[in-house]
């Protein structure tokens, strides 16, 4: 099998010509054996392209690629079997045979020379429009992955038959008004369910078919978003990228026409709550959508500001993605977002220089928008210039970058290994209008970050972090009630102590602020009875919950001396012993573990980064939308990490009390 071992398997590529590789699988049988073609993009070449996880690089598989025997990746070697599969018997074999050749970077791609790797990867966003399809292999088949394609073929080949029916397609059912499709199309969307039990009696596949590790990478992003048809395989399975967006509008019209009590004799009664109140969309199906959406709206005329901050947020999105390089949480995002960064994957440059790269393009980036916008229509903006500042610091927990400063995005490590995510997102614009009349900008000299700030605070000794220990924490928010007792802002200190709990919970109920704090009361109201030794069972006795001593000693603990909040208060307990919202409160709770808490120096309750120290200082920064705590080290500061002040902000944006705080002056971070 094995031909001219000798001599070299790639050629050099010409990037004048933007010629690439393409694969021909000749056979799977009982070898995967390949045959390599060279093509220019400038021709229009008829090519498919892979989307896939390259798996653990230690173990590997051979295969023939032009005579040769080369060690591939399972995952790679995986994805070529089912791709064969496809195009001669399964969901692709319509495909004509001209057209069957495939891009895949492991193997067209030269591994072993960077100067190649550094003109192919830019390319990507090139190959993958101009692919006729791009397959995207979701790995090997597991229990999992086979019910969730089957849950996504069965709902969209449904919703595709129905829509038919009524001269409609698909797509139309993704893109349509609710009101014009139930208008449209005058059928019950549900009764079709009879014919598969699997969606009457379980939809949690729905939802557990995005563990696998696919849907974490960071290239996926760049190569589903700039796909210009795409389908989802996995073993003999095979389903259009349209299925997996007919969840979210096929759930809200069945929301529409039914009511959660008119439930079908032959649904389960769990799964029609769920589908009844479940309401939203898989959180990866909703940033899919937000990127391929994004690509749709480069170059339409859309308002520059609006794109730069959909660029902002698919920056964002790296700390919860993974990549084998982390250069590639870069690499694999920049190209997505309009940020020209070239590769470079040799060893002289480092992973620091590339993520403080990204950051001085962003500026460069944000500088010409200013220019070319800003000067036509001032009243556009960019929700946050200095964004990778929530990525950044050294107090978090997460592993330092060799050589990276402490402004610069930690992207590769940001709450990896158990440690936090990041406090950010917090101030709504550009969050004061003390900057309002400060024309200056952030900027970078060489190294070191050079930005406009106001100092709000300062950290008066080493506060507490928070344990993995619900019940010691509730005891420790009582004890902390003892603190200042009427709040930086005249709050109650339960009103202050909610925001900070809900800062780090995306689901933001309860969203009212008076409804939190009466639940939390509540909770731990219930564990100051408990600490005092009543029973379990009997602390709902009305003669135990409504105790006048109880109450009394309880909100002194708590430190409320406003009349008005003590009598709000024990309404509040008095009026009903039932504990709603615990789970809710709990889940609060536990969302910041690991995080410090306390009482600033000005008397504001925050939530801060674990690594903060005494006399650590907490500043606004124009263009961040969270405060960060910075420590002053000679003529400089070192960034710790962002963090959140309960009553920082008014309604209008302007800073409370903001003529208690220090002048706006530019600081220099490294």
């Amino acid at each position: 099998m094995e031909t001219n071992p000798s001599e070299p398997l790639y050629r050099p590529l010409d990037p004048a010509r933007q010629e690439i590789r393409l694969i021909e699988i000749v056979s799977t049988e009982p070898d995967i054996v390949c045959r390599l073609s060279v093509v220019s993009l400038l021709d229009k070449p008829d090519f498919f392209a892979l989307s896939y996880v390259w798996g653990n690089v230690e173990d590997t598989q051979e295969i023939f690629v032009d005579g040769r025997r080369i060690a591939v990746t399972r995952n790679i070697a995986g994805a070529l079997g089912d791709v064969f599969y496809h195009w001669n018997k399964g969901g692709a074999s319509h495909t004509p045979k001209h057209s069957r050749r495939l891009w895949a970077d492991a193997i067209c791609i030269n591994q072993q020379d960077t100067t190649e790797q550094n003109h192919q990867v830019p390319l990507m966003k090139t190959i993958y429009p101009n692919a006729q399809c791009v397959f995207a292999w979701l790995g090997r088949p597991t229990t999992e992955l086979n019910a969730g394609m089957d849950f996504y073929n069965m709902l969209g080949g449904e919703m595709q038959s129905l829509m038919e029916r009524h001269n409609r397609n698909l797509a139309e059912l993704v893109s349509m008004e609710l009101s014009e499709v139930i208008r449209e199309v005058p059928e019950d969307p549900v009764e079709w369910i009879q014919k598969h039990p699997i969606l009457h009696t379980e939809m949690g596949w729905a939802f557990t078919f995005f563990q696998a590790p696919y849907w974490s990478r960071v290239w996926i992003f760049q190569e589903v978003a700039l796909a210009a048809d795409l389908v989802f395989i996995c073993g003999n399975r095979l389903f259009h990228y349209l299925f997996l967006l007919t969840l979210q509008p096929w759930n809200q019209w069945v929301r529409a026409v039914h009511k959660e009590d008119n439930r079908p004799e032959y649904f389960d009664r769990i799964t029609w709550h769920r589908l009844m109140t479940i309401g939203i969309e898989p959180g990866t199906v909703f940033r899919i959508k937000a990127a391929r959406t994004f690509q749709q709206l480069r170059g339409t005329g859309f308002p520059a500001d609006l794109y730069l901050n959909l660029g902002i947020s698919m920056a964002m999105m790296a700390p919860s993605l993974s990549a084998t390089n982390p250069k590639d949480y870069v690499y694999g995002l920049s190209g997505l977002i309009g940020l020209l960064v070239q590769p470079d994957y040799s060893p002289h440059t480092t992973v620091a220089d590339v993520y403080c790269g990204l950051v001085e393009v962003w500026l460069q980036h944000l500088n010409w928008y200013r220019n070319v916008h800003q000067r036509t229509n001032p009243a556009i903006e960019v929700t946050c210039d200095l964004w990778f500042m929530r990525l950044a610091g050294y107090g978090s927990g997460w592993v330092l970058v060799p050589g990276l400063p402490s402004w610069a995005p930690n992207l590769c490590n940001v709450g990896k290994d158990g440690t936090k995510r990041y406090i950010g997102g917090t101030l709504p614009r550009i969050a004061s209008s003390a900057f309002d009349e400060y024309r200056h900008q952030a900027a970078l000299h060489q190294r070191t970050l050079i930005c406009p700030a106001m100092k709000l605070d300062g950290i008066p000794t080493q506060l507490p972090q928070l344990a993995s220990n619900f019940e010691g924490t509730l005891r420790w928010f009582i004890d902390l009630g003892g603190g200042p007792s009427l709040y930086a802002t005249a709050q109650s200190f339960l009103g202050a102590l909610v925001q900070v709990l809900q800062v780090e919970n995306f689901i933001r109920e309860p969203s009212d602020n008076e409804a939190g704090t009466a639940y939390l009361a509540k909770v731990l109201y219930k564990q100051y009875l408990l600490d005092l030794g009543i029973p379990q069972g009997s602390i709902f006795a009305t003669n135990t919950w409504n105790n006048e001593t109880h109450i009394a000693e309880f909100i002194s603990r708590l430190g409320l001396l406003d009349a008005s909040d003590i009598e709000q208060m024990e309404e509040t307990l008095i009026q009903d012993s039932t504990i709603i919202g615990l789970v809710r409160i709990q889940v609060m709770i536990e969302n910041v573990f690991g995080y410090r808490i306390g009482f600033t120096k000005g008397g504001r309750l925050g939530l801060f980064p674990r690594d903060i120290a005494e006399e650590d200082e907490v500043f606004l920064l124009k263009g961040c939308d969270a405060p960060l705590v910075l420590r002053k080290e000679g003529d400089h500061y070192v960034n710790v990490g962002s963090c959140f002040l309960a009553d920082l902000i008014n309604d209008d944006g302007t800073i409370i009390n903001e003529q208690d705080h220090g002048q706006v002056k530019m600081i220099q971070i490294v």
